[in-house]
């Protein structure tokens, strides 16, 4: 049975191919193996198929194990009919139905041929947030990029980042510098999403000292040059010169571990025109985004002990610590004297939620115009949150969170 299905799934992807829907079959990560997955939009799309409309239970089942093991965000079960041949595939009726979240009742199930099948992966990217969307298109790209790297690119980012590597699985052709690879260009894609957020925030006049050209080119700009790897470091030394150390610095330190070559900057480019899109789309980059894709791209948990606590569990905890009776939330003076300290801050979700707790408390006690919310997004930042933690590319993270929050102010290291 097994070998037989392996045969409808080559099937399956070709006539979506041909249907518009690029796809391949059988495509492993690691030791996971996907029957089909399709390219929507740079979005990875899998089909987890089984031959017989009885066996829509192990359908989702296995279309569930996909969506915990993190391999995407769209999954469809699939069922072939029984009588399915290679050569009938592409007028059987098939069933299918759409899967966002493992363990949740399955949904209503559609049947079809491979064209009506081919339409509902090509509107599936429709079903998810924006923020889920941003999340699976990024984590998707990093793993292109990472992809074309070579070898010795992947371990000399992996080193100027203090990334360790990997152990492979046994049999495993890796290197073990993937998952520090994906990490360290992560950090280049996060800083290329500040350059799309701050541009409009940078002073008019050319900062004291500063040499460069001014303003610095936008991401955009960079992205579209053959050489965008020094384009994008000449602008982040321009942006470095009002300051923003903490996002840009790492920025630059992982592309200069990058040799120049033509590959290189393919895979810069790409990555940036991905991190376009996604800056075109999400509006709101706050810290919900970056801490889902931080956790969705860094599955790092089996590999150095972290372990990022959740959007929701931070709004839980800050909503406990910070409370209303604890401080005169209308005075500013008495919004400065207070010190939250994260010691192994990640990226920065617990910050962020205390930040949003204290901005909710200052609105309730009627200081919620703008002036007084940009006075308070100062004071947060220079006098109140305190993040630390050994992993460099974490608290870059947690510095672009926090400045997303509030790009017309510049941090400082």
């Amino acid at each position: 049975m097994k070998k037989r299905e392996d045969f409808h799934n080559r099937v399956l992807a070709q006539l979506l191919t041909e249907q518009g829907v690029p796809a391949d079959y059988e495509q492993k990560a690691g030791l996971k193996r996907m029957d089909v997955v399709a390219d929507v939009e740079g979005l990875r799309v899998v089909l987890e198929a089984e031959t017989g409309f009885d066996r829509k239970t192990q359908a989702i089942k296995d279309a569930d194990a996909r969506l915990r093991q993190q391999l995407t965000t769209i999954v469809f079960a699939v069922c072939y009919p029984d009588d399915v041949t290679e050569e009938n595939l592409a007028n059987a009726t098939l069933t299918w139905t759409l899967r966002l979240k493992p363990g949740e009742p399955p949904g209503e199930w559609s049947t079809g041929d491979v064209k009506q099948l081919a339409r509902a992966v090509q509107q599936a990217p429709h079903s998810l947030s924006g923020v889920d969307y941003a999340a699976q298109l990024l984590s998707d790209g990093l793993d292109s990029v990472v992809q074309r790297l070579r070898i010795h690119d992947r371990r000399a980012l992996a080193l100027a980042l203090d990334l360790p590597p990997t152990k492979p699985g046994a049999g495993s052709k890796e290197d073990g510098y993937f998952v520090a690879a994906k990490r360290g260009m992560l950090v280049v894609a996060t800083a290329m999403l500040f350059h799309h957020r701050v541009q409009a925030h940078l002073p008019l006049l050319r900062p004291h000292g500063y040499d460069g050209a001014w303003p610095p080119a936008t991401a955009a700009e960079c992205v579209e040059q053959t050489t965008a790897i020094s384009a994008l470091r000449e602008a982040w030394r321009g942006i470095l010169a009002v300051d923003y150390r903490p996002v840009f610095e790492t920025g630059r330190v992982a592309l200069a571990a990058l040799s120049t070559n033509p590959d290189n900057g393919q895979a810069v480019r790409s990555l940036g025109e991905m991190v376009g899109r996604i800056s075109e789309r999400v509006t709101g980059l706050r810290h919900d985004l970056l801490g889902r894709i931080f956790h969705r791209v860094l599955d790092t948990a089996r590999y150095d002990g972290s372990f990022y606590t959740s959007t929701a569990a931070a709004v839980l905890l800050a909503s406990l610590a910070l409370r209303q009776q604890d401080a005169d939330w209308s005075d500013p003076n008495a919004v400065a004297a207070l010190r939250i300290c994260d010691p192994a801050c990640g990226t920065g979700t617990l910050l962020m939620a205390a930040a949003e707790r204290i901005r909710d408390l200052r609105n309730a006690a009627g200081r919620g115009d703008q002036d007084a919310e940009e006075a308070l997004g100062l004071i947060l930042v220079e006098d109140v949150l305190w993040g630390y933690d050994v992993n460099l590319t974490a608290t870059h993270m947690a510095a672009s969170t926090l400045g997303m929050c509030l790009p017309r102010r510049a941090l400082a290291a």
